[in-house]
């Protein structure tokens, strides 16, 4: 029900081929590799706690050649700087604020708006049930909310730019 690759179309459309594109909590990949596969001349940071999903991401990228990913460990409950300073474009997020824990989620979305580059955008897919709590926690943390088609069946699409008026975000 997510079609990652109706979510890649759609987010495309607003960045320029050559985005930075960095996949929070990437999982799998579901959507790194349809991000990958969409925007071709991008670069997609597939970023990820756990290990396994680590080695899968990583045998995926070896098996299937895919140039334009580059996988990256991080620590629960803050986005880590990216490799030589780059900033995102779009910072992407499907079904990950259910599991920060609640003492680490200020500071992970505060952590987000330090990787995310001044005109660059934050999309997050959650669930129907918790999606106005994490609006909140997401605007808490001084972020926009902007309109956005919903394309998701069975979710909740938000997207979001940092705020200008808010605190400047710590650094990453």
């Amino acid at each position: 029900t997510l079609n990652p690759p109706k979510v890649v179309e759609h987010l495309a459309k607003d960045l320029e081929p050559d985005a930075t594109v960095v996949d929070l909590g990437a999982g799998t990949g579901i959507f790194t590799f349809a991000f990958a596969k969409g925007m071709p001349e991008a670069t997609i940071h597939a970023l990820e706690v756990r290990t396994d999903a680590l080695q899968t991401l990583n045998a995926r990228v070896r098996a299937d050649s895919v140039p334009n990913v580059r996988v990256m460990r991080m620590a629960e409950g803050v986005a880590p700087a990216l490799p030589d300073g780059a900033k995102a474009d779009l910072l992407f997020l499907c079904d990950i604020l259910d599991f920060v824990p609640a003492d680490q989620k200020d500071g992970y979305l505060l952590s987000l708006r330090s990787v995310l580059a001044p005109e660059g955008k934050l999309v997050v897919i959650e669930s129907r049930d918790h999606w106005e709590t994490h609006l909140v926690d997401i605007q808490d943390a001084g972020f926009l909310q902007k309109r956005i088609a919903q394309i998701v069946a069975n979710r909740r699409i938000m997207a979001f730019e940092a705020d200008p008026s808010a605190a400047a975000a710590p650094p990453s």
